[in-house]
């Protein structure tokens, strides 16, 4: 071991990184799909400096098969992911000998003895309370405020982001790096017909109320008939117990709930529709945008937070506090076709901006400034 230390500090042994791995016990939203893409990234490239450990907690290897090349350690542990991440995830990076610990979505340990990577996402906590369950939101809120002491570097996802956590962890700028997302290789234009059948415009989000699918339905309620043309209002995504749940309110006929959608399904049911609409009150990066533009789906996306940044000139952007503008909206984009096919032609190139690749680096780039 001694040898060892010598030989990572002389820079002729790469350095090991534990990576909490309890992201792939979650179902899979914006910050699971993140983190794998990621890690597979980090895998892919070359380079000499980091090998990465993955430690899952129990046994369920099926879900570990996504991060190909990457080593494992299954944790033979009983105890709630919660609670692992803060008891046992720690104790394993002195036991399998790791350099660096990386939490890469939201939640790592307080107490350790090694250097620590953080990734948090946004500081939606802090911005509306009412937006989450008040249990989740104090467990987060704790963890969270120890960042300050416990993380050595805190990664996140866009400018604003990095914004929202020095403004309320109380962090210096100069501990905070931008690794972007971007978008999955399986997200591109496709042939294939939708699980749906007929015209449709898309909106995609859970219960979730910072998605403010409520306003969408209400704006939907209010375009004419004519304006319309026999379109039906698709949303599609399912419930999460970490969030308040929305009352979604009064729904017509022309409004289908889908539900959970799986990654495999959404390629086909971006390409299918007529639009995408997605007036989030609060994005710490907001992946969906980008996936629609992907499946060359014109975007109607809010003016606020990270969306701007992130979907540059590609998108028709409203007011997500304004009915009167999302309707505005919904008018422009559904009956300008000469609007739609700029939006799909500028989303292709916008694209372009966000690679896993380059994102893997940045994150090289962040360790690198670990002493």
């Amino acid at each position: 071991m001694i040898l060892r230390k010598y030989l990572v500090e002389r820079g002729d042994m790469p350095k090991t990184v534990l990576v909490n791995g309890c992201f792939l016990l979650q179902q899979i939203s914006g910050v699971q799909r993140y983190a794998s893409e990621l890690l597979s990234a980090l895998v892919r490239i070359r380079q000499d400096r980091y090998n990465w450990l993955l430690a899952v907690p129990g046994r369920r290897r099926q879900l570990v098969q996504e991060i190909g090349g990457m080593d494992v350690y299954f944790d033979n542990s009983v105890l709630h992911p919660a609670i692992w991440t803060q008891a046992s995830f720690p104790l394993l990076g002195g036991r399998l000998g790791a350099d660096f610990l990386w939490s890469p979505a939201n939640i790592g340990p307080l107490l350790h003895s090694k250097p620590q990577v953080i990734t948090v996402f946004d500081g939606s906590l802090y911005h509306n309370r009412k937006w989450f369950d008040w249990k989740f939101s104090a467990y987060y809120k704790t963890v969270f405020a120890g960042y300050k002491y416990s993380a050595n570097r805190i990664i996140t996802c866009s400018d604003f982001s990095k914004g929202e956590i020095v403004k309320y962890l109380c962090v210096p700028p100069a501990k905070v790096d931008v690794v972007p997302a971007a978008i999955s290789s399986s997200f591109c234009r496709v042939n294939e017909k939708s699980v749906l059948d007929g015209r449709y415009v898309l909106s995609l989000g859970s219960r979730d109320p910072r998605k403010n699918i409520r306003s969408v339905i209400r704006a939907w309620r209010r375009v004419p008939a004519d304006i319309k043309n026999g379109l039906r209002l698709v949303i599609a995504g399912g419930g999460n117990t970490n969030f308040a749940v929305e009352s979604l309110g009064r729904a017509t006929d022309d409004v289908v709930f889908l539900g959970y959608v799986p990654d495999k399904d959404l390629p086909a049911l971006y390409s299918n529709a007529h639009c995408f609409v997605y007036p989030s009150f609060y994005e710490g990066f907001g992946l969906p945008p980008l996936e629609a533009m992907a499946c060359g789906c014109p975007v109607i996306t809010s003016d606020v937070a990270s969306l701007p940044e992130v979907c540059g000139d590609a998108a028709y952007y409203v007011d997500p506090y304004s009915i009167d503008s999302i309707v505005h909206g919904f008018r422009e984009v559904v009956r300008n076709e000469q609007l739609r096919g700029r939006l799909v032609e500028n989303g292709f190139e916008n694209g372009k901006r966000f690679n896993w690749d380059r994102s893997a680096a940045e994150m090289l780039r962040a360790l690198d400034k670990i002493n």
